[in-house]
């Protein structure tokens, strides 16, 4: 894939817009990581369903072999228990524990892998190891398994980010999350006793200091590449839906527009 070529924000012009078809990468307004555009929907769902596959592997292995498995999870306040927290994510104790955890880590990581494609795995394992770092300070000794903290740690960090970027995008992707799982809420309390609140509890925590740390890459708030002056100079009346895909581009952070080419009625 070719380099693109950034827009001309230095007059009032638009700068050379590339052919019909032409990939072109932009850079996020806010300064944060270059998100390449045309990405195939394979390189989106093929981290996400390799996490679902491994978790589904892992159970399958344990359930078919014996292993007990369990015992490599997190068990707080010892130093073997807390070499568990790298493994407690991908172990699931029961078929129902699987199921209920396999739809939103799919869905979450899937949201990372788009609005996240260089720094998502970095977020994922951050949200996959610490909030059960976190928990061996004050959880009950007991073994702590299952991915349930991920999930609760990349839910808040969506959440977080979308409030403090402003971006639609994010912040609509966030609040579907909030909406599908609203559950989640229930689970940061000790209601039930088979469930590990305190991993949950944790990765909320974690989520939104990952969405702090995290603000500067990925796709930002909306902001106009120039001066709104030098845009009513640059486009004629009837023209103002380029202006609002050229923002539209900003806050994807994205690329991969083609510019009809012109016509009777059109300015060159």
């Amino acid at each position: 894939m070719g380099e693109g070529k950034e827009p001309d924000t230095t007059g009032s012009s638009l700068g050379e817009w590339p052919r019909r078809g032409a990939q072109v990468n932009y850079r996020t307004a806010a300064g944060g990581e270059q998100e390449v555009g045309g990405r195939s929907i394979w390189r989106l769902i093929a981290g996400p369903l390799g996490v679902v596959v491994l978790l589904w592997g892992v159970f399958w292995f344990d359930l078919r072999l014996g292993l007990e498995l369990y015992q490599w999870g997190l068990f707080p306040g010892t130093l073997p228990g807390l070499l568990g927290s790298f493994s407690a994510w991908a172990i699931h104790g029961s078929f129902v524990h699987l199921v209920h955890n396999s739809l939103p880590v799919a869905v979450l990581t899937m949201g990372l892998a788009y609005f996240y494609p260089k720094s998502g795995w970095v977020v994922f394992g951050a949200s996959a190891l610490f909030p059960f770092v976190l928990a061996w300070f004050f959880a009950r000794p007991s073994y702590h398994i299952g991915a349930s903290g991920l999930v609760y740690a990349l839910s808040a960090f969506f959440f977080v980010s979308g409030l403090l970027k402003g971006n639609r995008y994010l912040l609509a992707f966030a609040l579907l999350v909030v909406f599908l799982y609203g559950g989640l809420f229930w689970g940061l309390f000790p209601i039930e006793e088979a469930i590990s609140w305190e991993v949950h509890l944790s990765g909320g925590i974690v989520g939104g200091v990952l969405g702090v740390l995290f603000r500067k890459s990925g796709p930002q708030k909306t902001v106009y590449p120039w001066p709104e002056d030098d845009v009513n100079r640059a486009y004629e009346p009837g023209q103002e839906w380029m202006e609002w895909e050229v923002i539209d581009l900003y806050e994807y952070g994205d690329s991969g527009i083609e510019r009809p080419s012109p016509g009777d009625d059109e300015a060159p």
